[in-house]
């Protein structure tokens, strides 16, 4: 647990990704804690990663907002334990901690002004309800079934850390979060659309024919970066994905070559 603890420090040294809107960066290591989830599954890796992330809080730049969001990573690691544990429930209790965040989005007054924010989140939490019970077998297996398995434990894990820090956010704004950085996070996604001709919320939101939040609201900001949103979120579950892979077959050839010789075996030897 130290150890993935002190890995979390050591990769939250790297530059981050500038966070829109917010006084933070998006660290690299939220790529780390579905493995740490799998790994140590949900009581050590939640501790594992919590603790990681305090540490990383207290050594400086720190900011307020900082330490809103060290349990976020936590929430990760928990579900990403609670879908590969041991638990026979496991899947419900990881599918309930991303349905309690969903829901706190929608009773939230952000909820009401963007309530299509959250579909790729929904997309995690019916993934998460339908293939939890599957998940521990299919990281047992080989091949596709690994790679599969590994795939949507990492992306469940990866929204459950989007959405909490989208909380976090909603909660600091005005209190902890200037307004001016809302304001400036507008301002920046005006120049993005001038320049790039990405297309506005209002564009792609009428166009599927749903309703347009008003511009210079909380809401707005929230659909504006939905597609930035959604790519670093593929982007993270991939190297997450990788990683997991890469990790779970160096444990099962560890735990291969652990292995105490069958009867069988030794009477060959001894032949």
């Amino acid at each position: 647990m130290s150890m993935m603890a002190a890995l979390i420090v050591a990769v939250s040294r790297l530059p981050g990704l500038p966070a829109i809107g917010a006084p933070t960066k998006i660290e690299f290591t939220t790529v780390l804690y579905p493995v740490i989830g799998i790994l140590l599954g949900p009581e050590l890796g939640f501790v594992a990663s919590l603790l990681g992330n305090f540490i990383a809080w207290i050594i400086p730049s720190t900011t307020m907002f900082g330490l809103l969001v060290v349990p976020a990573g936590a929430l990760a690691s928990l579900v990403a334990g609670f879908l590969t544990g041991r638990s026979e429930r496991g899947w419900l209790y990881g599918s309930a901690v991303l349905a309690a965040l969903i829901a706190c989005w929608y009773v939230s007054p952000v909820g009401f002004e963007a309530p299509f924010y959250p579909v790729f989140h929904i997309a995690a939490l019916a993934l998460s309800l339908t293939l939890g019970k599957k998940l521990k077998g299919l990281l047992d297996s080989e091949g596709k079934q690994l790679v599969w398995g590994s795939a949507v434990t990492s992306y469940v894990a990866a929204m459950t850390d989007s959405m909490y820090g989208n909380l976090a956010y909603v909660g600091a704004l005005g209190i902890i979060i200037p307004l001016k950085e809302f304001k400036k996070a507008l301002k920046a996604m005006g120049v993005l659309w001038a320049k790039t001709g990405i297309p506005k919320p209002a564009d792609y939101l009428a166009w599927l024919g749903l309703p347009v939040p008003e511009e210079l609201t909380l809401g707005y900001l929230f659909m504006a970066v939905l597609p930035i949103t959604i790519a670093e979120r593929v982007t993270i579950t991939l190297v997450s994905t990788l990683i997991s892979i890469a990790v779970v077959r160096a444990f099962k050839t560890v735990f291969i070559r652990r292995q105490p010789p069958k009867e069988s075996e030794k009477s060959e030897e001894t032949r």
